[in-house]
């Protein structure tokens, strides 16, 4: 069985600032402004990844303070 530190490894991240239609390319947007999302939500790009493309994906949380 392989520990949760190996397994995290291999996740894939991402990020709402990836696909955020308010932020340009230097500021962290990944693709093209045509395909971005005006303030996405982490919720809604986990509903996206689970719900509609069917991936095993979990949602990190993170205490800021």
């Amino acid at each position: 069985m392989e520990s949760k530190d190996s397994l995290q490894k291999t996740w894939i991240k991402f990020y709402p600032s990836y696909i955020d239609k308010n932020l340009k390319h230097s500021e962290g947007r990944k693709i093209s402004n045509e395909n971005s999302l005006e303030n996405p939500t982490c919720l809604e790009i986990f509903k996206i990844c689970a719900e509609l493309l069917k991936l095993d994906c979990k949602m990190e949380h993170v205490n800021l303070i």
